[in-house]
């Protein structure tokens, strides 16, 4: 019983110190992307999609990068702190 506690709780450690993006986190890589693919091709520019491409990769580097900010750690250990005290009966 004691092993499956200490496995569920390490779980949950490894959870909320390890996260990762979530799919609405890209959304805005993806608009980014569109809108400099239009703005591109309403000016017949060459390298259109790699300039779009550039500017989406960029944008998902970033998200990922925030998520292995201390600052970003911290600020989200503390709001899971906050909301498991506000759901406690």
């Amino acid at each position: 019983m004691a092993r499956i506690l200490v496995f569920v709780l390490g779980c949950f450690v490894t959870s909320s110190v390890l996260a990762s993006p979530t799919a609405n986190e890209f959304v805005p890589c993806k608009k980014l992307a569109v809108k400099l693919l239009e703005h591109c091709l309403a000016d017949d520019e060459d390298h259109c999609w790699q300039r779009s491409k550039n500017a989406h990769d960029k944008c998902v580097s970033d998200v990922f990068k925030s998520h292995r900010d201390p600052a970003y750690l911290e600020a989200r250990k503390q709001a899971e702190k906050q909301l498991k005290e506000q759901n406690k009966p």
